[in-house]
């Protein structure tokens, strides 16, 4: 009785599939293929461009590049579950389309990595419309990687070794007179506070607007709010600007010139300063903690 009712559930799956079009996988993958590009299907590894939309059980879009223009980037790896997208993606040869309906909860917590999203309900599942739009094996996107890897390493040796000389170019075209602390720190007074002077580990609030060299501004705080604050000389900042308002008195004003060094070093930071560049701090001492 047990295997007649197992094949009757079988076949009653299966019916349904047929029914809406959609096949299944051996891992229970359901899936509408539409086929129309050539060459091969990636493999372990190679790196895959991906147009994707997202839709939950009740037609809500949680993706879509597309309105986005920027397709998924990935690269082709082992099933993070049966049945996930990982094998959808190795049915697909570039120019190939196809829609893949995958368990939610499996995705969120096996492939995203995620705590399932209230607005998702438990047990429900996702439809995914893929277009694979290139699939790069994987020797050559080493080959490409790797390229790109010296191409950096070389510019930032360049940086690394103009950086000293943009500084001092800047200091001798400025009339800087200020010598630099032992640090490499120049530290020009604009205004001189009448508040008390900030000890170590003390809370502090800063105004101040962070420029390149030539005069481009990186990052500020917003005057319109609450100043930066942050403990001083706790390593909660660059140690340029724990430095310099080392140096200052609440309500003083100062222009301090930061060497990568005293700043974001080799590494920048994010996309808003590129590694070994010498910044400029105008600041404020707004507040020194009692």
């Amino acid at each position: 009785m047990v295997a007649a009712f197992s094949m009757a559930a079988l076949l009653m799956m299966t019916f349904a599939c047929k029914q809406d079009g959609y096949k299944r996988t051996e891992s229970g993958l359901r899936y509408k293929l539409f086929p129309k590009g050539k060459g091969n299907k990636p493999k372990l590894g190679d790196y895959l461009l991906i147009d994707m939309l997202i839709k939950s059980v009740n037609d809500s879009v949680l993706l879509d590049t597309r309105k986005q223009r920027k397709a998924i980037a990935t690269l082709m790896l082992t099933p993070s579950f049966k049945g996930g997208m990982e094998e959808a993606f190795g049915m697909m040869a570039a120019g190939d389309s196809g829609v893949f309906v995958v368990s939610a909860d499996s995705v969120f917590q096996k492939t995203f990595q995620k705590p399932l999203p209230e607005y998702i309900p438990k047990g429900s599942d996702l439809t995914f419309y893929l277009t694979m739009r290139s699939i790069t094996p994987k020797v050559e996107y080493d080959e490409e990687q790797s390229l790109k890897e010296q191409e950096y390493m070389k510019k930032l040796a360049e940086r690394k070794e103009k950086e000293p000389e943009l500084l001092l170019n800047y200091i001798k075209d400025n009339h800087i007179a200020a010598k630099p602390t032992p640090s490499g720190l120049y530290f020009i007074n604009k205004e001189t506070g009448k508040g008390a002077k900030p000890a170590k580990g003390k809370l502090v609030k800063v105004r101040y607007v962070a420029k390149y060299l030539d005069g481009t501004v990186v990052d500020q705080s917003d005057s319109n709010k609450e100043p930066m604050a942050f403990n001083l000389l706790q390593h909660e900042v660059i140690a340029g600007m724990d430095e310099g308002i080392s140096m200052m008195r609440e309500g003083g004003k100062a222009t301090l010139i930061v060497p990568s060094g005293l700043g974001y070093g080799d590494a920048g930071r994010e996309k808003s300063v590129l590694p070994y560049s010498s910044l400029i701090f105008d600041v404020e001492l707004v507040e020194v903690g009692k």
